[in-house]
């Protein structure tokens, strides 16, 4: 059974609003469902947009797998998003996203979590 790293936060306008044991609800039937076993669960500061936590799981700690609450809980700021996906795939880091059930594995995949963020964005 490959581990995982469970990542809730609402530190972002989408995740604000959503209380963090639901996010972990979901969070743990994701990974149920794929056979992804949850190592330990990290809490973003709702104050810090840049998700310096989430920075720090791709970029130092560099688990196989990050599973977050949704895509929009990645900072709606292109900027700061860029230096987590950046990460993330120089790390080989996968990011899962539970509420839309899609993954970061490799570049042509944060292609079209872009074009979904941009999308949503209008």
């Amino acid at each position: 059974m490959r581990t995982c790293i469970s990542y809730a936060g609402n530190a972002t306008a989408y995740t604000h609003g959503i209380p963090i044991h639901l996010q972990r609800l979901l969070i743990q039937q994701y990974c149920a469902d794929r056979g992804l076993e949850v190592r330990f669960e990290q809490l973003e500061i709702e104050v810090m947009p840049h998700l310096p936590i989430l920075l720090h799981l791709v970029d130092v700690t560099r688990p196989e797998v990050i599973v977050l609450f949704s895509i929009y809980a990645l900072p709606a700021d292109a900027a700061l998003r860029a230096p987590i996906l950046d990460a993330a795939l120089a790390h080989r880091v996968t990011l899962c996203f539970a509420n839309e059930a899609e993954e970061l594995a490799g570049p042509g995949d944060r292609d079209r979590l872009e074009r979904i963020l941009r999308f949503s964005a209008r």
